[in-house]
């Protein structure tokens, strides 16, 4: 229950930071919008990810149904299959400036990924 606790609670801070600028999935991010590197985005890259992953896995253990946790996996491999096209994307928006912060942020754990 934790573990799914944290994940809503860690989308939820995501969303409210990137407010205006979010985006359906599978758009490239708008120059004008500006990058956000505050809130949850100061510790990882992707932490709309990492809630997801938090939330599936959260709800397979709460459950423990091995369907739910097919789902975090499927989740899992879409999502690192996903982040190098998106992270091009916002290469091509930001720059210089998300080099850096790719640099210091990490991608989805941090401290390992």
């Amino acid at each position: 229950m934790v573990l799914y606790g944290m994940g809503v609670l860690s989308m939820v801070w995501a969303l409210m930071k990137l407010g205006h600028t979010y985006q359906a999935g599978g758009s490239d991010p708008r120059v004008s919008d500006g990058m956000v590197m505050k809130g949850p985005y100061r510790l990882v890259r992707h932490p709309m990810y990492v809630a997801a992953l938090g939330i599936s896995l959260g709800l397979a253990c709460l459950v423990q149904s091995l369907a739910f946790f097919s789902v975090f996996c499927i989740y899992l491999v879409l999502i690192i299959l996903l982040i190098p096209a998106e992270e091009e994307g916002l290469r091509r928006a930001y720059g210089q400036q998300y080099l850096a912060y790719q640099q210091k942020v990490k991608r989805l754990v941090p401290l390992l990924f």
